[in-house]
């Protein structure tokens, strides 16, 4: 190589500082999902027992992460079952401040299912590398002495970027010219109003819902999906609406879907787009629903 492919490979390799630097940035802002695998647990409670013979359980695990929740199959009559499930979590605020819930339970047919035990993960210290590792299970409150051994579940984490739940990722390719495109994100819900009653919770009242979102923003309207059965939906809706000038606001409505009625009203916000309310660039907030 002679010297002067030396110097145009050397000008154009990145710094080592800068490209470190870009690395760990870059990192930063890409952790948007947990992706976990659930491996296996060991030594769980028996909580069928039988006359004859050692008792079992059929062991099912719920995780959760905020507002986002996922079950694993049934191991039928196994107290050290193999599950080897993938998950991932959408973390729309970032793994920060954020725990992984992990609970075992007795799955019954005729009755609710048993609780066996549970922990909790926090995700603050998790990076791109897998972690896996075994966690003990414990009491059912946070916090709560350990009343009995209750086994331990393998799980294997870490940290990542899922371009699906990075809403608008690209940057602004006109940065000189007036904005004329507006790019809506729904992400979720949370702590909802109950509109619907379960038959198994009849004593209860309304204890769930099927939230959709509408968008309504200059003469268009948009629709998330439905999420069934939840008070913390997580919809990851994007739209883009393309408006003229700043009069436009966009309204949102919440409703409970009914197969074989009337949608049923849940709340309703509107965001003014005054001038100066929206400028160019992106926002992320969250808006509390209202009355019409």
């Amino acid at each position: 190589m002679d010297a002067s492919s030396s110097a145009a490979l050397a000008a154009a390799a990145p710094k080592a500082d800068d490209a470190s630097t870009s690395t760990s940035a870059t990192k930063r802002k890409a952790y948007n999902v947990l992706n976990l695998v659930l491996h296996a647990g060991r030594d769980l409670l028996v909580m069928d027992t039988k006359l004859m013979g050692k008792g079992s359980s059929d062991p099912q695990v719920k995780l959760a992460v905020g507002s986002e929740k996922f079950m694993s199959t049934c191991k039928k009559q196994n107290l050290n079952p193999a599950w080897d499930e993938t998950f991932q979590f959408a973390l729309m605020d970032g793994p920060d401040g954020e725990t992984l819930e992990v609970e075992v339970e007795d799955w019954d047919l005729l009755s609710s299912n048993d609780f066996m035990g549970r922990c909790y993960v926090p995700l603050r210290d998790l990076g791109a590398d897998p972690t896996r590792a075994w966690y003990a299970l414990g009491s059912a409150k946070p916090g709560a002495p350990v009343d009995k051994p209750r086994g331990e579940v393998e799980l294997e984490l870490s940290l990542g970027y899922n371009p699906d739940f990075d809403y608008f990722p690209e940057e602004d390719r006109h940065p000189g010219m007036e904005p004329n495109l507006l790019r809506i994100g729904v992400t979720r819900g949370r702590r909802l109003l109950p509109m619907d009653v379960q038959a198994s919770k009849l004593l209860k009242g309304a204890t769930t819902s099927d939230p959709r979102a509408t968008i309504s923003v200059a003469c268009k309207t948009f629709k998330t999906i439905c999420v069934k059965k939840s008070l913390d939906p997580s919809w990851h809706g994007r739209f883009e609406a393309h408006v003229e000038g700043a009069g436009h606001a966009l309204s949102v409505v919440v409703e409970d879907v009914d197969e074989l009625s009337a949608d049923d009203f849940m709340g309703a916000v509107e965001i003014p787009r005054a001038p100066g309310s929206i400028r160019r660039g992106k926002h992320e907030r969250q808006r509390a629903l209202r009355e019409r």
